[in-house]
């Protein structure tokens, strides 16, 4: 095929579709011809090939015999592990019973979330997750409370706000839309949740609200099976394309905007920040410094060379 120089490829070549190409490139993969046919254009079509190989050799779905990162996933464990099984648990020190694990984290756990609740203060979690969840009400209150209104009194009973604050955010954090996150939702409307996006959310109250949660995290992991926090800090930004806001990037060639990530050694990020692709990334790793407002003491930062 490649030898002939085709650009589409026919329904007869019977290469598969499902699974290869996702809905949102159908349209531009499957097209019609001058015979009201249908054909495969076959640039996009191999563009979609080699995303869906990046995919899945991401989460090993596909791997290559011989390699290293991209190996068979059942090689990622010691050969003998069904074997020595009991002796791996042992040096791990961790139980076989998922119940009892189970059973013995979930104490440690409530204790560590009271205190995330209620700012340091320690105290006993019932049995029934009673106090947890009250724990929980007043964690979320908190994070509400982040989020003050521009406009000059709120009617809004707090529970509905708190609602409507927490699908505005789930919309805009994992890029579904207010529009599909009030279709899949019955008593909110498109027009509320932009009502509640214009009023109540801004930079500043996601930056205080991020630093609640990232403190809760902290506070609520367990050092048994997390190790300890640490007090190291790693930095370095990374190009993202997907945005309205792109510029040219010339040291990567290619158009993005730089989101900058301040994480700690067990990967919580606690301080990220948008940044132009020109700009130094010296003023960025200074500016998540001095303005992260997390719990965390950091003593060491490590960086690449561009910091």
């Amino acid at each position: 095929m490649a030898g002939h120089g085709r650009r589409v490829i026919r329904p007869e070549d019977k290469i598969p579709i499902d699974g290869v190409v996702s809905a949102k490139w159908r349209d531009l993969v499957v097209e019609k011809d001058s015979a009201g046919g249908f054909q495969i254009n076959r640039i996009n079509y191999e563009i979609c090939v080699t995303t869906a190989l990046r995919e899945r050799l991401r989460c090993k779905e596909i791997w290559v015999v011989g390699a290293d990162r991209y190996r068979n996933p059942d090689e990622d464990l010691p050969q003998d592990f069904q074997e020595r099984r009991a002796d791996y648990y042992r040096d791990l020190g961790r139980s076989q019973d998922a119940q009892a694990f189970d059973h013995a984290v979930r104490p440690v756990a409530g204790a560590a979330q009271s205190r995330g609740g209620q700012g340091g203060a320690r105290t006993p979690v019932a049995d029934d997750g009673s106090d947890r969840r009250a724990d929980g009400d007043r964690a979320a209150n908190r994070l509400s409370e982040r989020f003050s209104t521009s406009g000059d009194r709120v009617i809004l009973d707090p529970d509905t706000l708190r609602r409507r604050l927490v699908l505005c955010l789930y919309g805009l954090g994992t890029n579904a839309g207010l529009k599909r996150v009030s279709a899949g939702t019955e008593d909110v409307s498109y027009a509320d949740l932009l009502h509640v996006r214009r009023l109540f959310i801004h930079k500043e109250a996601i930056g205080s609200a991020t630093a609640i949660v990232t403190n809760a995290i902290l506070a609520t992991r367990d050092p048994r099976i997390w190790g300890e926090a640490g007090t190291a800090c790693a930095s370095d930004s990374k190009n993202w394309d997907q945005n309205l806001m792109t510029e040219w990037h010339v040291r990567s060639n290619g158009r993005g905007v730089m989101i900058y990530w301040h994480m700690e050694r067990q990967a919580t990020c606690i301080y990220s920040q948008l940044k132009r692709c020109s700009s130094s990334e010296v003023s960025a790793m200074i500016e998540g410094e001095l303005r992260r407002c997390t719990d965390m003491t950091v003593e060491r930062h490590y960086v690449d060379s561009h910091g």
